[in-house]
């Protein structure tokens, strides 16, 4: 699934003077799905539904740091679950 519009970030790294592949697109990509899985886990873990801003931010560093959050995107095991 895209999260990102690829021609967007494209043309925003273009604006800068730097050119940009197609893996660097798709690595964005898979940086967002990771963030949103994490901030997702995050909110469960807090009994809600619903995820807030401080959850994103905190996955987004997450995923920045290097935590791969593969093991809550494969399968999508965390679409739908519910802690019993």
């Amino acid at each position: 699934m895209n999260y990102v519009v690829q021609t967007r970030a494209r043309n925003f790294i273009h604006e800068q003077g730097m050119r940009v592949s197609a893996d660097a697109l798709q690595a964005l990509d898979k940086l967002v799905e990771v963030t949103l899985a994490m901030a997702m886990r995050a909110a469960q873990e807090q009994g809600r539904k619903t995820v807030r801003a401080e959850e994103i931010l905190l996955g987004g560093l997450l995923a920045a740091a290097g935590a791969t959050g593969a093991e809550i995107i494969e399968g999508e095991e965390l679409v739908g679950q519910q802690e019993v």
